[in-house]
């Protein structure tokens, strides 16, 4: 049976590294991105004031294959850079994105308010074992392996799609001598814009060559959101579609902060010297 790997489609994304937001989302600088990660640092931020316009993170890894830092931006990167895990693991593999819409965030040392907006996707595949992951890595073409017997025991695939828009209340609880305790809430309406899953239990199967596979059993399970549809030949489609929620974001902020990190007491002692 000749067929177009929906797997290999996902598991491309292993390819590509990058981080979402990860560093700058989780600082003291990053103003009203960092709102949906920990909404309490918003109070007492660096900034007394922060818009965002526009912003995008990414982020993909997997269990498989590594690649050394040192070659990711080498121009003739390509296979001969990659090194795969040896460990008798299932595999796994999962894409996130997100796109940052206009917000704004305001902040003074008792309070912080703000409103954003985002739209966030996730992909996750997992219990692929060692012998399709390998597959899959050298793009089916694995003449060694083709003909032999291979068994799957589960494969899950999910993904999610999801626009926020969340509005953020801040207040410093604690503040004196070297300690800082802040609270934070970030309720959020959520629009639902396509989910969906795909489960296949027991597989037997065999790569004929790199375009054929015999499947000898497999029970395959699998649902998504009705803005899917499918024509007579299973090509699928999609269209906007909006399912509402809600939500909420709830943090907290200890820091720790002795005399020569708090300006005010800074220029006092420089004052007295």
């Amino acid at each position: 049976m000749r067929i177009s790997l929906f797997l290999l489609a996902i598991c491309s994304s292993t390819l590509a590294f990058g981080q979402d937001l990860l560093g700058y989302g989780h600082s003291n600088y990053a103003g009203i991105a960092g709102a949906s990660y920990n909404p309490a640092s918003l109070a007492d931020s660096r900034f007394s004031m922060d818009i965002m316009v526009f912003g995008f993170g990414l982020e993909a890894g997997n269990n498989y294959v590594g690649v050394k830092r040192s070659e990711i931006f080498n121009p003739n990167f390509g296979t001969q850079n990659m090194y795969l895990k040896t460990r008798d693991t299932k595999k796994a593999v999962f894409f996130r994105n997100e796109v940052l819409l206009p917000g704004v965030m305001f902040s003074n040392k008792d309070y912080g308010w703000g409103i954003d907006m985002k739209v966030r996707s996730y992909v996750n595949v997992d219990g692929v074992e060692t012998e399709l992951a390998h597959f899959i890595v050298f793009e089916l073409n694995d003449p060694p392996n083709f003909n032999q017997s291979m068994y799957n025991r589960h494969i899950g695939i999910t993904a999610l799609s999801w626009a926020e828009i969340g509005g953020t209340y801040a207040k410093t609880i604690w503040t004196g001598a070297e300690h800082f305790v802040a609270f934070g809430a970030r309720p959020k309406f959520l629009l639902g814009l396509a989910a969906a899953y795909v489960f296949v239990n027991d597989a037997g199967y065999a790569f004929r060559d790199d375009s054929t596979l015999n499947l000898v059993r497999g029970d395959v399970e699998f649902g998504h959101s009705d803005n899917f549809t499918f024509n007579s030949g299973y090509q699928p489609s999609w269209r906007m579609g909006f399912n509402p929620g809600f939500g909420v974001d709830i943090g907290i902020v200890y820091e720790y902060r002795p005399d020569e990190m708090q300006e005010e007491k800074k220029e006092d002692k420089e004052k007295q010297w």
